[in-house]
């Protein structure tokens, strides 16, 4: 029913001072405020509806963009101070029972027009909201600005709702870039390019970590986190941001403009799903099929008894929760009536354990090797056993269960054996960290993985066990045995670390070159020069012998791995390797790791960066940090990740299984992408 005022014409200036003081009603709201595009998706636009609205004289209503977003802030603003005096209200009435704190974008922050999902959870459950969210909001700015730990830590809440993603799920307002031009022989999923996963990854890389900042703030009794996915949207064909794209790669036809956005609902709540089951205290809801055909208010937002149908599904669980029903697989949601159920091409992942993530780590750390399988060489080091007990120090107070190999404990099999058991137990969101300080190796490359990229590289890089050593190739087959989405953190105190993945560059002789007149008595004296240094290398002359002696012992160890092709491993569009490998290593491939008295350098400016935990940057800090530590060493760190999604390990926290990084975090993939034809 409309109000007596509601329709009149009213003052600008007044009108503006009724929506800081929150005191409008959706009728009045109705008739003075039109809805417009706003400026990205799930960000409503709002402007003045002049019919209405009577500026003051000599007043500049300003341009329409700017009138939307202060309008925007305006609700938000004043929307926000309702909700927290509702909440503080219920509290000084005597309210003792559960409160929850609600952190999200438009679905459960529309501007007046719309009772949004907060809204009716007031009206569904008894529980008292204290509220932080913002129409138009992102994730990464949620994750900038951590209200969400304010509002727990305000509303004493231990349950969070929390909600976002939809830009990414829209592609920012630039979806056509991300879809293929219309092709009658193409199925819905083969529309989206590979791009817009990249950006679906960017949105469940935010969503991990406020949750994981969640977890860390408010341990040793985390909080739980209710996520939930999107129904499927509606695009129409005037709508700016599914409808119109879509037409613009000539995609028209309504029922494939309606299976591609299922498409991508369904990609969006699989990767969702599969954030939450990383963790013990985060709940996912399923939305798809609340809304009716007929509950949606626009492309992107339901009705009134859209957002009513979504709500009752998070009720449900809220009420689990509070009646401390275990977490376990979702049951079946009642679906409305024409309601989709599945989009095509959208396979669901394995089942992984109920259980927050967990760190698993291994630190190995040789001061000499066996001389019977380095051909009579010992390769006396100084510092490595202290690296690996140091690191294990600084891994275990982060929380990862520990072990470690000093010397003559890393062999071979303990080593790999120690990863394989590594492998199975971690799930995604799981990590495991492998520190390892010893000489750096190389032998011949039999299965021509190295000189398929480059010729000249006949050399496969090795870290030096006790009783042999382990090459690259060996390292790739092992990354293999992971789960997807575990995080694999490799930390190499090694001459050649920094050539994991290419070849150091050093002369190498043949070993007939090297058995001539003379050869060997070269590499000694070039073996004297760099002992000077105490780098951590194996020298020439004993790489040569190895490769002589033990020639065929070599080789049969290499045909082991000629299936794995460093190009292939580390390749976007080849690659198997399901984990996240993340390498930083001592030094780059034409330079040498020095030992030292009590740390390697590379180690000691690492562990005199992190200062015993104080440092709380990502990888990216972490890495220039030790750089700018070891100007004075004639050896450069070096940072790498692949498979290439693995780029978004850069962005978290060095070392840490809990908490955000607060320096140089972020967004790494640009929503808008250059179009091709």
């Amino acid at each position: 029913m409309m109000t007596e005022d509601a329709g009149k014409k009213i003052k600008l200036s007044e009108l503006r001072r009724r929506l800081r003081q929150g005191d409008l009603s959706p009728e009045e709201a109705d008739a003075y405020l039109i809805r417009t595009d706003g400026r990205a998706p799930f960000e409503p636009g709002l402007d003045f509806n002049w019919q209405n609205v009577e500026p003051d004289i000599g007043a500049q209503p300003g341009q329409a963009r700017d009138r939307s977003a202060l309008l925007l802030n305006t609700f938000n603003t004043a929307s926000a101070f309702d909700r927290q005096m509702r909440f503080h209200g219920a509290i000084s009435d005597g309210y003792e029972g559960p409160t929850l704190a609600a952190e999200g974008d438009s679905w459960f922050q529309y501007p007046v027009r719309l009772n949004d999902v907060v809204d009716c959870l007031g009206r569904l459950t008894s529980y008292p909201i204290y509220c932080t969210s913002a129409a138009g909001d992102l994730l990464a700015n949620m994750a900038a600005r951590r209200d969400y730990v304010r509002g727990l830590s305000k509303s004493g809440a231990k349950i969070l709702l929390l909600s976002g993603g939809g830009s990414e799920l829209c592609a920012g307002g630039a979806l056509a870039r991300h879809l293929v031009r219309f092709d009658e022989d193409l199925k819905p999923h083969e529309y989206l390019r590979s791009s817009y996963a990249a950006l679906l990854d960017e949105a469940f890389s935010w969503y991990e970590q406020i949750i994981r900042d969640v977890m860390g703030a408010t341990r040793p009794h985390p909080a739980t986190v209710i996520c939930h996915g999107y129904d499927y949207v509606v695009p129409r064909a005037d709508g700016r941001w599914l409808g119109r794209p879509m037409r613009e790669r000539g995609i028209t036809n309504p029922a494939l403009q309606q299976a591609i956005t299922a498409v991508m609902v369904d990609l969006f709540n699989k990767g969702l799903k599969r954030v939450a089951g990383m963790f013990e205290h985060v709940r996912y809801v399923d939305c798809r099929g609340a809304v009716a055909p007929t509950q949606w208010y626009d492309e992107l937002h339901p009705t009134d008894e859209g957002f009513a149908a979504v709500s009752g599904r998070i009720a449900r669980v809220i009420k689990d929760i509070t009646e401390g029903r275990p977490k376990q697989a979702p049951a079946p949601q009642p679906v409305a009536e024409g309601a989709r159920t599945r989009g095509p091409g959208v396979l669901e992942d394995e089942v992984r354990p109920v259980r927050d993530p967990i760190g698993v780590s291994l630190h190995i750390g040789l001061n000499s090797v066996n001389p019977e399988d380095y051909a009579g060489w010992a390769g006396p080091l100084v510092a490595c056993e202290n690296d690996a007990t140091a690191m294990e120090l600084l891994a275990r107070r982060e929380g990862y269960h520990t072990r470690r190999l000093l010397t003559a404990e890393a062999t071979r099999a303990a080593v790999v054996g120690a990863i394989e058991a590594a492998a199975k137990e971690l799930w995604a969101g799981d990590t495991f960290l492998m520190t390892i300080s010893s000489h750096g190796g190389q032998i011949p490359d039999y299965n021509g993985d190295e000189t398929s990229k480059d010729p000249s590289d006949t050399q496969d890089e090795t870290y030096c066990l006790y009783d042999g050593q382990i090459a690259d190739d060996e390292m790739f087959s092992l990354y293999r045995k992971f789960r997807r989405d575990v995080r694999v953190v490799i930390i190499a105190d090694c001459c050649h670390s920094g050539g994991a993945l290419r070849r150091i560059e050093m002369a190498s002789p043949s070993p007939a070159a090297a058995a001539g007149a003379g050869g060997f008595a070269a590499m000694l004296a070039a073996d004297a020069v760099r002992s000077q240094t105490r780098a951590r290398l194996m020298p020439d002359s004993v790489r040569t012998r190895i490769a002589l002696e033990q020639h065929d012992r070599l080789r049969d160890y290499a045909r082991q791995f000629r299936h794995i092709d460093e190009n292939i491993m580390t390749s976007p569009l080849t690659s198997d390797i399901e984990a996240s490998v993340l390498q930083l290593a001592a030094c780059m491939e034409n330079e040498l790791a020095s030992d030292g008295d009590e740390y390697g350098a590379f180690t000691g400016a690492l562990l005199s960066t992190w200062q015993e935990g104080r440092f709380s940057g990502d990888y990216r800090a972490f890495h220039k940090a030790i750089q700018q530590a070891m100007t004075h060493h004639a050896q450069t760190p070096v940072l790498k990740t692949f498979p290439i999604r693995s780029d978004r390990m850069l962005s978290l926290r060095a070392l840490s299984l809990w908490g955000p990084a607060t320096l140089g975090r972020t967004s790494q993939v640009a929503m808008a992408l250059p179009a091709d034809v």
